[in-house]
């Protein structure tokens, strides 16, 4: 069902419903500047999904050439971060099975983790980042109720200890938002076209959602976390079609919708360490 609703914003994991097997390889390099805790990275890598049979639909990315590059700091309570990466991604529709949109991306993310409390036992962590697609093939899946477009999030969390518990607070915030055009082949009149009607398509997505998990260990090897959260959001697409007139204005009509997105969910996590 997520799949089907197509917007990153509800729910990142469905981004992953009906992946094609993948096997790919990753270098990362850090080196270290100074002695003041800063580090450059460059990372690179390229992944290989073999080539799907059958007559379902899937995503399929064919071949993906990933590069990128971060700067970090570090310190005895606190690091920070940002990188950028750039993947491109070689594979063909699949004679309209191929759910992928193809093409590529640019992605800004940021990170930061501090430790808080007297002996530096909780944390605080955010991670931000903002993708844009660069030469989409295919922006207009069936599946995906808002075109590709830019992607943006944020995530707060932390873990907080309260005596033999640790709270366990997370927030997220993600918005994705695309706008398209299109021009129908209209007609040709003494060697001039005329008549084509033009659509502009402007879609969004927005949710927030909060989540709170206590961690409760029982015993030396056993921890058990109850988690319970909540997500809101709207869906919003909006649809202009002007249609031209020999004399005066264009005619401009437009449709849209806005719909909005709640849900909840419980979670128990049982986790076993020595």
């Amino acid at each position: 069902a997520l799949g089907a609703i197509g917007t990153s914003t509800i729910d990142l994991d469905a981004g992953a419903i009906g992946i094609a097997a993948r096997i790919g390889t990753r270098y990362t390099l850090t080196q270290p500047v100074g002695d003041n805790g800063v580090s450059v990275m460059v990372r690179g890598g390229v992944e290989y999904d073999p080539k799907p049979s059958g007559a379902n639909a899937v995503s399929w990315r064919g071949t993906t050439v990933r590069a990128g590059a971060g700067l970090s700091r570090a310190t005895s309570s606190t690091t920070v971060g940002a990188s950028v990466e750039v993947t491109r991604s070689f594979s063909d529709s699949l004679g309209g099975r191929n759910l992928f949109p193809g093409g590529g991306a640019l992605t800004l993310d940021g990170r930061l983790l501090r430790f808080v409390g007297a002996d530096g036992t909780g944390f605080v962590t955010a991670n931000a980042f903002y993708s844009r697609p660069l030469n989409i093939e295919r922006p207009d899946q069936p599946t995906r109720l808002i075109p590709i477009g830019d992607f943006t999030a944020l995530t707060v969390a932390g873990a907080f200890p309260l005596r033999d518990f640790t709270l366990l607070p997370t927030i997220s915030l993600l918005r994705e938002s695309s706008s398209a055009t299109a021009l129908t082949n209209g007609v040709v009149v003494n060697g001039v076209v005329v008549n084509r009607v033009a659509t502009q398509l402007n879609a969004s997505g927005f949710t927030s959602s909060v989540s709170l998990g206590l961690a409760i260990p029982l015993g030396r090897f056993v921890t058990v976390t109850p988690e319970a959260g909540a997500a809101f959001g709207t869906v919003s697409q909006t649809v202009s079609s002007s249609f031209p007139r020999r004399i005066g204005r264009p005619i401009v009509r437009s449709q849209g919708f806005s719909d909005p997105l709640r849900g909840g969910w419980f979670a128990l996590e049982i986790s076993l360490s020595r």
